[in-house]
């Protein structure tokens, strides 16, 4: 996704938002008092590396930017993530290879031919910020995040369970999806066809970023009545027009 397109995203945006407070009265509003996710915008910045911002509720916990949980209210929601360094850097790096080592663990212990496909989900070698580190697993080398060791087995751990029942997906709906990693996991793993995001505004928003690295052509946004769902597409859906699936 380059520069133009993300611009676009950000153009579409506050029609989104004000689209979203119309459709208040059938539930579609953030829980919790989280009402200041409607009153941030984001800036071209915080889309293009959003990993390097501060947002709660895409996927991302404390820890993965090594914030405490104040960082995630009013005050601290859209900053920029601090810098990680020295003592800081080698406690999350600690984390990092504890993780790295029990996902590995885990994964062989489901299939162990399926590390080549979990190095593949764990890697990070295209920039959406964060804390980036190197991992080596076997003879495979990539680059990962916190995040990304800690989640990259559940496709796998999915896709093991319906190969066990001989279940094929050839469509895949997710509600409350995130940045989006998860979807897109399930799609390279299971091989999908179709796709449906569906979640608030700002997780829309950077989820389109996200999944439109990964599948350029195919994403298509479903953000107004006169967008209209694609076949074999990727399609990011606001929750009110959630009836235009079938």
């Amino acid at each position: 996704m380059n520069d133009d397109a993300i611009r676009s995203l950000l153009d579409r945006y506050p029609q989104l938002i004000e689209d979203c407070e119309r459709h208040r009265d059938v539930g579609w509003y953030p829980s919790g008092g989280e009402v200041y996710k409607f009153t941030y915008r984001p800036s071209f910045e915080a889309v293009d590396r959003f990993a390097d911002h501060v947002f709660g509720g895409i996927g991302y916990e404390g820890h993965d930017y090594m914030v405490g949980p104040t960082d995630f209210g009013v005050d601290g929601y859209g900053r920029r993530r601090p810098s990680v360094e020295g003592e800081a850097l080698a406690r999350h790096r600690q984390m990092f290879d504890h993780a790295l080592r029990t996902q590995c663990q885990e994964i062989a212990g489901i299939n162990p031919h399926r590390l080549v496909d979990w190095v593949r989900l764990a890697g990070e070698e295209y920039d959406f910020g964060g804390i980036t580190l190197p991992v080596y697993v076997n003879r495979l080398r990539t680059f990962s995040t916190f995040h990304a060791v800690r989640v990259a087995r559940r496709s796998i751990v999915v896709s093991e369970l319906l190969r066990a029942r001989r279940h094929d997906v050839a469509t895949l709906v997710e509600i409350g999806g995130g940045h989006g990693r998860a979807l897109r996991d399930l799609i390279w793993t299971l091989d999908v066809e179709t796709a449906f995001y569906v979640d608030l505004p700002l997780n829309m928003l950077l989820a389109a970023r996200f999944l439109g690295h990964f599948f350029k052509d195919r994403l298509n946004l479903v953000w107004s009545e006169e967008d209209a769902i694609v076949e074999g597409g990727i399609n990011i859906v606001a929750p009110w027009l959630i009836d235009r699936i079938d």
